[in-house]
């Protein structure tokens, strides 16, 4: 187990091996910014603040884990206010952070975002070295 300092926060880092392949895990839960706990304040009552606080603290456990501050936001704005939305939303940021912030990108009747148009160039087309009959 490693510890060291990252800016002011202590991290702790426990290697593991498993199946030929070695870990590096942070398990210390990542601490909610104060942007964060204010949006969380103005959503929730006092004693269901500190519930929420406390789920979104298992956000940010494991060394892959990124972008923490951005993931606890899309997770507050998808849930809407339910407690039990925020606790499956983090148990999926947890299995692919990368699913929050795409959900982000849904409209709000749950259409994904459009893709780019993209126009197909349908004329035939002959390699150089061939010549044209």
């Amino acid at each position: 187990m490693l510890l060291f300092c990252a800016g002011l926060q202590k991290v702790q880092l426990s290697i593991y091996y498993e199946h030929s392949i070695f870990y590096i895990s942070k398990r210390n839960p990542m601490p909610v910014s104060d942007a964060i706990k204010h949006t969380i304040r103005s959503q929730f009552g006092p004693e269901e603040s500190d519930q929420v606080i406390r789920i979104l603290e298992q956000y940010g456990t494991e060394a892959w884990h990124a972008q923490e501050e951005l993931v606890h936001a899309g997770i507050l704005e998808l849930a809407k206010g339910d407690i039990t939305s925020i606790t499956g939303l983090v148990d999926e940021a947890n299995r692919d952070y990368r699913n929050i912030l795409y959900w982000l990108l849904f409209d709000e009747h749950g259409n994904p975002p459009p893709l780019p148009a993209i126009k197909a160039d349908r004329t035939p087309k002959t390699p150089p070295d061939i010549p044209s009959q």
